[in-house]
């Protein structure tokens, strides 16, 4: 079902996210390429999580300076129990403003739930 999510960014937390992806991803996935080509980049990766592996090919279309849409569409070998082998998601981000009075930086709300996310514990650095 869709979801709906806010987040509340800087300059450190989106340091911080970009690294501690690109941490999981060295760590994780045997291949990887990234193409661009306009204001599109396709993003193509094998990754092995415990037994599972996930073969996923993303494109991700920068639609202005403030918003993109992305499709992610990704097979799982042995996908763990009650994961479909087959998914396909879709992302559309928006710029909207500063942060709301109500978030600081590393805050995020998806459907009604709150998180929090400390750039100083998250791995990659």
């Amino acid at each position: 079902p869709p979801m709906t999510s806010k987040y509340c960014i800087d300059a450190a937390t989106d340091s911080a996210l970009l690294n501690a992806g690109q941490a999981m991803q060295r760590k994780s996935c045997t291949h990887s390429t990234m193409h661009f080509s306009g204001n599109t980049a396709t993003i193509d990766a094998t990754c092995h999580f415990g037994q599972a592996t996930s073969t996923t090919h993303t494109v991700m279309t920068f639609l202005s300076d403030t918003s993109y849409h992305t499709e992610t569409h990704s097979h799982f070998d042995s996908a763990p129990p009650g994961m479909p082998p087959e998914t396909t998601v879709s992302q559309d981000g928006h710029w909207t403003g500063p942060c709301p009075s109500d978030m600081r930086p590393g805050d995020m709300v998806t459907n009604g739930m709150h998180m929090h996310f400390d750039p100083s514990t998250m791995g990659g650095h």
